[in-house]
This record gives C-alpha cells, structure tokens and sequence, in this order.
C-alpha cells in the first residue's frame, strides 16, 4: 500500500514536472511568435514605405518625360 503510494506520488511530481516545462516551453514559442510578428510587421511596413517611394520616382520621372516632350514638341 505504501509502495503504491510512493509510486503514485513519485508519478505526480514527474507529471508536475513535465507541465511546468512544457509550459516553460510554450512561453518561449509564444515570445518567438511575437518576435517574428514584430519583426514581420517592421518589415512589411518598410515594403510598404519603398513602395511607395518606387511609386513616387515613377510618378516623377512619367511627369518629367512628359515635360520634356512637349519642350521638344514646342
């Protein structure tokens, strides 16, 4: 009866054990996680930003290709 008991409780403290490191671990992938979120998100906004800037000296140089036809044109 004793020896069930002893099993029994040594069983739990092992349970117990694993739980606190599996959670352990979850914290870990979980700040991961928001790590590459974070990272992610930084990224995507400086993509957005050389977009934009890409966007822009198109614009610019359409306008100036423009001007320069009509001096020619003129």
């Amino acid at each position: 009866m004793a020896d069930h008991k002893d099993r029994l409780i040594s069983q739990l403290k092992q349970e117990a054990t694993e739980l606190r490191q599996r959670e352990r671990d979850y914290k870990t992938l979980q700040d991961q996680l928001l790590a590459l979120e974070s990272h992610f998100n930084r990224l995507n906004d400086e993509k957005r930003r050389m977009d934009d800037d890409y966007k822009g000296r198109i614009d610019a140089n359409l306008l100036f290709i423009a001007n320069l036809r009509n001096e020619i044109d003129d």
